[in-house]
Order: C-alpha cells, then structure tokens, then sequence
C-alpha cells in the first residue's frame, strides 16, 4: 500500500476539501458522503481493520458548490478516484452508508483498484417507487407504538421548521426518527450527537436526493464489478428496507457470488452504531473470506 499518510487536503476542481486520516488497519477505505458522520459512528475496532479516509468534501455547507445543479452521480464517482489518485493508493475498499452506498458500489464498476465495496443501509434505488415500497413496509410491519412515534414527530416538525426546509436537515431526519433507528424513543440528543461536527447543504442535498438519484439505476453495467460486495442491513430500517429489497431485486441477483448479507435483527438504518459488535464480527468474517 503506497499512501500519503501527512496529507490534510485534497483538491478537487482547483478547491481544497479538509481530509480526515484515522486508524492503522491494513486496508485504506475511503468513505463516501459525510466523512465526519461516518467517523462519529464507526467503531475504534473498525479502524483496526482498516485505514480510513474522509471528507465531507461538497455535502457540508461550508465548502458548498456554487452550482450544485452541476453535481452529477459521474461527477461524485469521479472526485472519489481522485482521492484515490492524490493518496497514491494501488488498492482499496470503499464504505458508502445509505444512499452513498449506491455511489460506492456505482464507483467499483469504474475503478478496478477498489477490492471490496462496504454498504450499510442502502436501499437498490432512491425513487418515487422506492417510497412507495418503503411507505407500505411501514404500514404493513410496524407497531402500533412505531407509528404513534412517526406521527407525533412528524408533526412536531411540521411547527418548527423554516419556510421550505428539507426533510434532509438534522431536524428533518430527527422526524423521521421510526423510520431509522430500532429504537424510535431514542433520545434527540443522541442522534444528534452522531451529526456533531456536520452542517448540510440543503441545496446540494436536496438536488442529489430529489433530482440526481432518482434519475440513476444501480442496475446498469453491473457485469463491471468485479469485487466482492458487503451490505449490513437492519430489520427496523423503514427507510431503505435493505434486507426487503437486497433479497428480491434485479440487483441481487445480478450480483450473486459478489454480495454478502449481514442481517441485523436489532437494528435501523445504523447497523454500526446499533450493533457494532454483531457488525464488526460480520465485517471480520467477510474480510477473511474474501481474502484482499
């Protein structure tokens, strides 16, 4: 592994982003989206598997595009190479959580040095027929305390939010808390603690999740990856439905022999932060498997 372990940037489009070097696990990982959010998550067990990168890059607002209307799912998969290229890494393993799962494994299909692909609560596409499908799960599977919960939030943020604010701010998230976390009374407090350090962009959040993904499918090219796949998926993640959708969808099936199913039965959207142990154990035993 050659990498530039002093580094404190990276450039991008002649723009520096502040970049984040911690543990000395044998394998470099880059993370995608939110850098600091995965750090605030991840296990310090993790980082004795792996060397882990990250940045917030254009997701925070204080290093905000000044065109987020430019920002495309090519373009995203594009900057994370570059990371790659400024550390002078030969090979690594990519982490995405949630959505920014899809540009991980969307990334491994242009960049035949990435040797594993790490996903946690990733949905197979962000859509209007994913909310549909996410929406009914819901309905159908939740208790009767999860949904009183999902309705008191909702509406207590229907009062306290800005003119137009999205549903991708802390607060919005908070909402919607039912939906990502297998305890719904966890306190507000907690969950913000996990976004401390982290100031979204509502314009290039909002324009990649309501414009960018939902013009994007998984599914095309998928003969290109040729790496092992690992996804951690929670049962009460109402959200993504990951262990609904990983087990029925084309993209499963396309990936068959590549993908390995962690199914977390005690967990939301954060199988990392909810079960660690059951996480790390699994991430372990696929580490071991796949043999980079």
């Amino acid at each position: 592994m050659n990498t530039l372990a002093n580094l404190k940037s990276v450039t991008l489009s002649s723009k520096e982003y502040p970049l984040r070097i911690s543990g000395n696990g044998p394998l470099p990982c880059i993370v995608t989206g939110w850098g600091s959010l995965t750090e605030n998550t991840i296990s310090p067990r993790f980082k004795e598997m792996f060397t882990v990168y990250s940045t917030n890059l254009y997701w925070d607002k204080r290093d905000a595009l000044s065109n987020p209307q430019s920002l495309t799912i090519e373009k995203v998969c594009c900057d994370i190479q570059s990371i790659a290229d400024q550390l002078q890494l030969d090979k690594y393993v990519i982490f995405g959580h949630s959505c920014y799962g899809l540009v991980a494994l969307e990334t491994a299909k242009l960049d035949p040095r990435i040797k594993g692909v790490i996903m946690v609560g990733t949905p197979t596409a962000w859509n209007p027929a994913h909310n549909q499908k996410a929406q009914q799960y819901f309905k159908e599977t939740a208790d009767e305390g999860r949904k009183e919960n999902d309705r008191q939030r909702r509406a207590h943020f229907q009062k306290i939010k800005k003119p137009d604010e999205h549903l991708l701010t802390i607060d919005g998230y908070i909402s919607e808390t039912a939906c990502y976390w297998a305890d719904y009374n966890i306190d507000d407090n907690v969950i913000r603690k996990t976004w401390e350090g982290i100031n979204p962009d509502e314009k290039i959040v909002g324009h990649f999740f309501d414009n960018v993904l939902p013009n994007f499918s998984i599914e095309n090219n998928v003969e290109k990856i040729q790496c092992p796949v690992f996804l951690a998926g929670g049962l009460f993640d109402f959200d993504c439905i990951p262990l609904i959708l990983w087990k029925s969808e084309k993209i499963a099936k396309d990936l068959r022999g590549k993908l390995t199913l962690l199914e977390c039965l005690k967990s939301g959207h954060w199988p990392h932060l909810e079960e660690p142990d059951f996480f790390d154990n699994g991430l372990e035993q696929w580490l071991k498997k796949v043999k980079f």
